[in-house]
């Protein structure tokens, strides 16, 4: 999930339960728990983040299953609050996760997350695809709690994308692909309440259940110009129909493994296309890894052309659009 505003209190444990509500576009209101228990003090702040993020580690490892349910929520919403928004210089975010008793824990933190968001996603695509009727099931979808945060990230990207546009002279998108796509093809749908209906949308992912759950809701809530491919990423072999190929943020398990696949993935793309990595920074390096296309390897077939920080509490990420050589 991108993540949601923060309640700073309660990210640093300083009082009770402290719930967001966040509004969906239908209006409905939900209440999504940020707050699960007071984290370690100390007077140092950088040793009382660190501290912060080992407590709710070992709290999230201790748990007997990932399934959504309201206390898991509040565990994982409260280290996203800390991790995304409490203010930190370069200085703190280094000592931090250099912190030998944190550089162990990040990998593990990284599967978890991604664990965590499948399975909650994959929950709520089931009660989509069970509704009655098409009326009950776009209702249903709109009332996902963390929606509008996946909007907020589609229009910060499909803005970074227009920048690209406008910086190398390049004509209208018309197709995207998105790899990673998931159980629920959020970000798919989000971007086309922002383009124009001739965009065509294709999702990839490896999972075949995935991709079973994001084409059933697609069918049961009527979306249109929306396709499915379920395969790994790195048995791809050709992209060249594609103005834009989207990369997840949880897509290839460390730095390594995102260096190969967008290696691979550029090789089967035209020149002249867009590839956008949703990249992250700072201490939000301990939910996701980070892309870097700083590489050798990497420079000798794509140009980076654009990037953009999401500061605010919505999201955890960040936008980097590069050009295929």
């Amino acid at each position: 999930m991108p993540g949601t505003p923060l309640h700073a209190a309660a990210a640093n444990g300083v009082n009770g339960a402290n719930p967001l509500v966040a509004a969906g576009a239908n209006g409905l209101k939900h209440t999504v728990g940020r707050y699960a228990f007071d984290l370690p003090y100390h007077p140092d702040d950088t040793e009382r983040l660190a501290l912060g993020i080992l407590a709710l580690f070992a709290r999230l490892e201790r748990l007997e299953s990932l399934e959504p349910n309201p206390q898991n929520s509040k565990l994982f919403n409260q280290l996203f609050d800390l991790v995304t928004t409490t203010k930190t210089t370069v200085e703190q975010d280094s000592k931090i996760l250099s912190d030998p008793r944190i550089v162990p824990l990040i990998p593990r933190l990284w599967t978890l997350w991604g664990d965590a968001e499948y399975l909650l996603e994959a929950d709520f695509a089931r009660k989509v695809i069970n509704a009655p009727a098409k009326t009950t099931a776009l209702k249903t979808f709109n009332s996902f709690p963390y929606l509008d945060q996946y909007r907020q990230l589609a229009r910060m990207e499909v803005n970074t994308l227009d920048t690209a546009l406008g910086e190398l002279s390049l004509p209208p998108i018309r197709r995207i692909a998105f790899i990673g796509s998931g159980p629920t093809p959020f970000t798919s749908l989000c971007y086309a309440e922002r383009y124009s209906d001739d965009v065509s949308y294709h999702n990839i992912d490896r999972n075949p259940d995935a991709i079973a759950l994001s084409s059933s809701l697609v069918t049961s809530c009527g979306f249109k110009n929306v396709s499915f491919e379920q395969i790994d990423a790195d048995s791809l072999t050709d992209l060249r129909e594609f103005d834009v190929v989207h990369f997840a943020a949880m897509v290839g398990a460390d730095a390594d493994a995102k260096k190969d696949l967008l290696v691979g993935v550029a090789k089967c793309m035209r020149p002249g296309a867009l590839i956008l990595l949703r990249s992250t920074d700072s201490l939000r390096t301990v939910l996701y890894p980070r892309y870097e296309v700083d590489d050798t390897e990497v420079l000798s077939l794509v140009t980076p052309v654009v990037a953009t920080r999401y500061y605010g509490g919505a999201t955890s990420l960040t936008a980097i659009v590069v050009k295929v050589d």
